[in-house]
């Protein structure tokens, strides 16, 4: 997966870099994470365009308001999202698998934590 797309605004190649912190400001566009609306939902779908074009500086600060969305070709626009999306997907796939692999280490470390003080309290009463 590239960690950079290039779209052209206003006859301008605009380079996007996906950043740790721009995956999680897209993130928290999609709302409660419905990935579903990443492709069907046209104001979740602004709203990634407009976050993703917003200039940073070299930390990822922004910088100012981004370029207006009709500059964007429907063509690029549509790459641009996609691209997003699949990067959502895979963060949000990747994040589910880790919670998952926790659960399970966690449940064994339970599990074991209430054999040892079954098998400590079973001892005989005097």
């Amino acid at each position: 997966m590239d960690h950079s797309i290039t779209v052209e605004i206003d006859g301008k190649a605009t380079d996007v870099k996906m950043s740790f912190g721009l995956l999680l400001a897209l993130a928290k566009d999609t709302g409660d994470g419905d990935i579903g609306a990443i492709y069907s939902n046209a104001e979740v779908m602004e709203k990634l365009a407009k976050t993703a074009l917003q200039p940073r500086d070299a930390t990822g600060r922004i910088k100012g308001d981004g370029p207006a969305l009709g500059n964007l070709s429907v063509e690029d626009g549509e790459k641009l999202v996609a691209w997003i999306g699949e990067h959502l997907v895979d963060f949000f796939v990747r994040q589910l698998a880790r919670a998952a692999t926790s659960g399970e280490i966690l449940k064994k470390a339970v599990d074991k934590a209430k054999g040892s003080s079954t098998s400590s309290s079973s001892g005989t009463a005097a």
